[in-house]
Parts: C-alpha cells; sequence; structure tokens
C-alpha cells in the first residue's frame, strides 16, 4: 500500500506521517530530504539551470532565496522527473519489504507516484497556525517569512489539483495521535 500525505508547509505533514507510520507499521519517504538529494546529486545541471549561487551556503545546502528568485518552474521541470523516480525506487524498497510506504511532500500532486497512492491525505491547517509553526519550528521570520508565503502561493495551484481521499483539518488543538489512530482505522477497514 503507498499512502501520499500533500499539505502547506507547516500543516503538520511529517508529524502526521510519523505517527501514522508508527500505528500502521509504515515507512515514511521524506519529499524534502528525497527533493534535496536530488539536488545534490545532480548539482552540475542545477548549477547549469539556476547559476553557480544556487549552492552557495555553507555545506553545500540549496541557497532557498535564491532558489525563490531564480527561474524555479523551469528547474521543477527538469529535476521533478528525477525526483518521481527516486521517490518510486524508495517506495518499491519498502512495498518489496511488505511494508506500508508513506509520501510525505508538499509537491507530491506535481509528480507522477502520486497516480500510484492507494489513499491521499490532505493535511490542512490555517495561515496563521502554518506561520506560527514555522516560526517556532524553523525559526522563520522576517525575510525569511516572506520566502514561506511566496511558497505557499507557489504551492496553491499544486494542492488544488490534488484529489484527496482524506482531508484532516490540522488546527493548533488537535490531537495528531488521535486522527492518525483514526485514520489507520479506515485503513485497516477497506
Amino acid at each position: 500500500m503507498i499512502i501520499g500525505v500533500a499539505g502547506y508547509s507547516g500543516a503538520g505533514k511529517s508529524t502526521f506521517s510519523k505517527s501514522l507510520a508508527e500505528i500502521i507499521r509504515g515507512e515514511v519517504v521524506d519529499g524534502d530530504a528525497v527533493w534535496m538529494s536530488t539536488f545534490y546529486e545532480n548539482h552540475e545541471v542545477c548549477c547549469k539551470i539556476m547559476g553557480e549561487g544556487f549552492f552557495g551556503k555553507p555545506h553545500g545546502t540549496v541557497d532557498t532565496e535564491y532558489l525563490c528568485r531564480r527561474a524555479y518552474k523551469k528547474l521543477r521541470r527538469i529535476v521533478h522527473p528525477l525526483v518521481n523516480a527516486r521517490f518510486e525506487e524508495k517506495v518499491a524498497e519498502i512495498t518489496g519489504r511488505g511494508s506500508i510506504a508513506i509520501i510525505d511532500w508538499c509537491f507530491l500532486p506535481e509528480i507522477d507516484i502520486v497516480n500510484a497512492c492507494d489513499v491521499k491525505i490532505l493535511i490542512e491547517a490555517a495561515t496563521a497556525v502554518r506561520h506560527n509553526r514555522l516560526a517556532a519550528r524553523k525559526n522563520i521570520h522576517g525575510a525569511k517569512m516572506k520566502i514561506a508565503r511566496k511558497r505557499d502561493r507557489g504551492l496553491r495551484p499544486v494542492l488544488q489539483k490534488y484529489e484527496p481521499t482524506i482531508t484532516i483539518q490540522n488546527s493548533e488543538d488537535t490531537d495528531i495521535g488521535i486522527v492518525s489512530r483514526n485514520v489507520a482505522k479506515i485503513l485497516h477497514s477497506t
């Protein structure tokens, strides 16, 4: 079984995915980690498209401000097929072991593996709640919050084409453990 989890940054995708994985003995595929490792492994192609400043931060991390200022859509068209192939490999490893794969990524609706998902879950949270979570978790404030808002705008059309089987409203007082257990019950009953 393959479960897709999508939603805006700070909505609670990762928290939900990890909680659900514990309950159903699944394995989470972290979309951000897959995306970033794909960039690192394709360093030359990314720099050719985006310029040398793309990997300008220490330790070879992607400079997200630089990324947002440049032709992000063009880069996505080139890199997302590579990301999709990586997801397919990881999901095949997990399901090959007889485990359930849970794909956790905000851009999931943009890649082909979304069509292989048996269950698609959308995690939603109010903008203020999400931004408060980002500020607390990733110390995002000021100029970095502007980037988060810009990413939200870019994600809106992506998430609008997502057709979830289950939608979860994750407010400040949602107990994600209870929600995960309820979703697990639904999955076991099907």
